[in-house]
């Protein structure tokens, strides 16, 4: 057996084929699937945005004559960092190029080749998740993990939005020893049907399709944002797990016995907790539960996370390695940042894409009007008191989307919500008679 199907086998790597023309995306799944590889199939960026946010994959594999801008952005939006790949039929030099300064990581020439896709496939199988540590509050939050990773215990993460929860899942999954896939299910489902048939599976005309327990067998499976699941579900998929183990007809196990049920790692918002659902949570993650603290409370990790940052944005974006100069340094350190890690890394490449030199000013960064560090938390929640929590997050809504230039996609990423929640507050708000910044 190659190494690039060692390194498949290990990690079950999940490619998403996205638009490619149906003479060819047959042929390049049963290449990712003799690499030991699982293959799923888009036609159009919107479908497979759908299937990324619910169920996530480990390398995207889109046709040029895919809206590749929208596609990376769609991606970028659901705080992931999955490579994009683009290839295509007979494509010219300039259109290849085109792809990449759009935000492709490479491109690779159709018909597919076998050696190509098997090491880019390794390529990202040998990726191992960057954590930034040098902070001591963040330091102590990586040992616990580190500690729970080798265990069976289920895994709560409980924290603001953008700090981290999923990376530190991922982690989590890749120091378990665990050969099964790390399956993202995204609980923010419109509602509890769709969410059950994605979980458990639905029956279909060529038989039971498969769920994301089941496909998750050996591996961990990664509750995003479990408190808004419904609460008959969540019980119900709370205890799957403990149930037998459960047979994947996909397992690429070499026994041929059963997977074993996939290790449970969750995630929920430490600022939208309500109390009763916090503690049947505590009870089913007992010993299991670890707070990521905010950005603002790691001031020792925000220069060297926001220096990793660059170096990515310049790798993914082809852009000049950028540098802080002394001011801006000073101002990246001193910066509340409410968005967390989500609205450093936005500020960051806006400031990346502004900047004309090799260093990024203040005037790049726009931070003029943010509050500093010093001044606490305590003075910024007295302000809130006598608000209802529906005009705190109106007024914050707002204010962000002012800040981003009335930028959508950058004010959603800010605040960690979706484009979608984001226009459907904005409507709301426009039909109340309130101004709304103009989108650009």
């Amino acid at each position: 057996m190659t190494e690039i199907a060692n390194y498949a086998i290990r990690h079950r790597m999940r490619l998403m084929l996205v638009g490619l023309p149906d003479s060819v995306v047959g042929q390049a799944a049963r290449i990712a699937s003799a690499a030991g590889a699982q293959a799923s199939i888009a036609h159009t960026h919107d479908e497979a945005l759908e299937f990324l946010r619910l169920r996530g994959a480990d390398l995207v594999l889109a046709d040029i004559g895919t809206n590749m801008v929208r596609l990376i952005a769609g991606i970028a939006r659901l705080a992931s960092t999955i490579p994009v790949i683009a290839c295509g039929v007979a494509a010219t030099p300039i259109a290849a190029v085109a792809a990449i300064r759009a935000g492709a990581r490479d491109f690779i020439p159709l018909p597919p080749d076998a050696a190509l896709i098997g090491a880019a496939l390794a390529s990202v199988a040998a990726r191992q998740t960057k954590l930034v540590a040098e902070d001591p509050a963040f330091i102590r939050t990586l040992r616990i993990a580190q500690a729970l990773a080798m265990t069976h215990s289920p895994v709560l993460l409980r924290g603001e939005m953008g700090t981290g929860r999923e990376t530190l899942a991922r982690s989590i999954h890749q120091h378990s020893g665990r050969h099964g896939p790390f399956i993202v299910c995204d609980c923010h489902a419109d509602d509890g049907r769709s969410l059950g048939q994605s979980l458990f599976g639905r029956e279909s005309e060529d038989g039971h399709a498969i769920g994301q327990i089941a496909e998750a067998s050996g591996g961990t499976l990664y509750l995003r944002g479990i408190a808004h699941m419904p609460s008959d579900l969540r019980i119900k998929l709370l205890n799957a797990p403990r149930q037998q183990p459960i047979r994947n007809e996909n397992s690429l196990a070499s026994s041929g016995a059963p997977d074993s049920p996939p290790r449970v790692v969750a995630s929920i918002d430490s600022q939208a907790v309500d109390h009763t659902l916090d503690s049947e949570l505590n009870r089913y993650f007992a010993g299991g539960t670890i707070d990521l603290p905010p950005l603002r409370e790691r001031a020792g990790d925000i220069i060297p996370i926001a220096r990793s940052m660059l170096a990515e944005i310049a790798e993914a974006h082809r852009l000049p390695q950028r540098f802080f100069s002394p001011e801006a340094r000073k101002q990246v350190s001193k910066h509340n940042w409410p968005g967390n890690l989500h609205e450093l890394r936005t500020i960051l490449l806006q400031a990346s894409l502004a900047c004309q030199g090799e260093l990024i000013d203040t005037i790049d960064l726009n931070l003029a009007n943010a509050s500093p560090i010093a001044g606490g938390m305590a003075d910024n929640i007295k302000a809130f008191v006598g608000h209802t929590v529906a005009d705190v997050e109106r007024d914050l809504i707002l204010s962000t989307l002012s800040r981003c230039g009335g930028n959508r996609t950058s004010a959603s990423s800010v605040l960690g919500i979706s484009v979608r929640t984001m226009r459907n507050k904005l409507k709301m708000y426009v039909e109340a008679g309130m101004q709304v910044e103009p989108a650009r």
